[in-house]
């Protein structure tokens, strides 16, 4: 049940999550320190001791407590992976053929070069078909994809004791706030179509561009792009799905959260990727298995970001 509630020294309307109930906060608003509201009815003592970083009105510099460890995220999304994988694996099936008809279509309608601007053999981006591809894509991953984490983070905490149940309405979850996912997702769209826009327009005034090493330095750019990205920006996603946080809000406090702990998340984000990788290369549908893996560990991660608490929480 959400908690709406207003600062008392600013007015400035705040929201959170009946979990972080009696919990400190700082308005973003005038920094006042208050305490989130107890709702009738629920005792401060008996909900999850999270601490209130989540919520809107959160300050997320220093929200990582000191007990975190890769063993403990993984030991996390390990028993949340048991106790959800028949789940996870329908959701990432629904995913895997949404998206894939989406590609078949496309494929159909535009031609592979506009869907992979890595195999054009000429500058795509003056085509209309390329981007209307491209939209249509990141329209559907802004759409589809934080259902797929946002069910792994309740995997986490339903793990851990707190009172939540994963179901598959939570795929739907980004169509709840559908602008605000499109948001989060610009910034790695624009950049990703502004490097290969710059790489196919100098390939055709420097050709020397076209060599192997110069690829493999523009692969190394749009790598450490996604690297920085997935592991310092992408957290804004279960942000703006817990709290009411707009999307340049989320990104911001994602920025925040992640503050020296950007190693931490690129190699979980590996770990996941390698969990895809085994997935896909075992059999097409292996990755509805590994994959509901790699998201209970982001889920699991992004637990441990949000709560200074987390030994308390045992």
């Amino acid at each position: 049940m959400p908690i709406d509630f207003d600062c008392t020294q600013c007015g400035k309307p705040l929201y959170a999550q009946d979990r972080f109930a009696g919990r400190t906060i700082r308005c973003p608003g005038c920094g006042l320190a208050m305490v989130i509201p107890v709702p009738d009815g629920f005792a401060a003592a008996n909900l999850a001791p999270i601490d209130a970083s989540t919520a809107k009105a959160a300050d997320h510099a220093d929200t990582l407590g000191p007990g975190v460890s890769p063993g403990e995220i993984v030991q996390l999304a390990f028993e949340a992976f048991k106790r959800n994988w028949l789940l996870g694996a329908a959701m990432n099936f629904l995913y895997g053929s949404l998206l894939t008809a989406l590609i078949l279509a496309l494929w159909l309608a535009v031609g592979w070069s506009a869907l992979a601007p890595s195999h054009a053999s000429s500058n795509p981006y003056g085509s209309g078909g390329f981007w209307v591809a491209q939209l249509f894509l990141w329209t559907a991953a802004s759409l589809l994809t934080p259902g797929l984490y946002w069910a792994g983070v309740k995997m986490a905490d339903q793990a851990l004791g707190a009172p939540v149940r994963p179901s598959l309405g939570d795929f739907f979850a980004g169509f709840q706030r559908p602008l605000t996912m499109l948001g989060v997702w610009f910034p790695l769209f624009a950049s990703t179509n502004l490097l290969y826009f710059l790489w196919f327009g100098s390939q055709a005034r420097l050709p020397f561009l076209r060599s192997t090493l110069a690829t493999a330095i523009f692969q190394g750019a749009l790598l450490a792009l996604y690297g920085v990205y997935f592991a310092r920006l992408f957290w804004a996603l279960p942000l703006a799905l817990e709290t009411r946080l707009g999307s340049l809000e989320a990104l911001s406090q994602s920025w925040r959260m992640t503050a020296g702990r950007g190693a931490l998340a690129f190699g979980v984000w590996m770990l996941a990727l390698f969990l895809y990788v085994a997935g896909f290369c075992f059999c097409m549908l292996g990755i509805c298995f590994t994959g509901v893996l790699a998201q209970c560990l982001i889920g699991a991660l992004y637990w441990k970001f949000t709560s200074a608490q987390n030994q308390a929480r045992r």
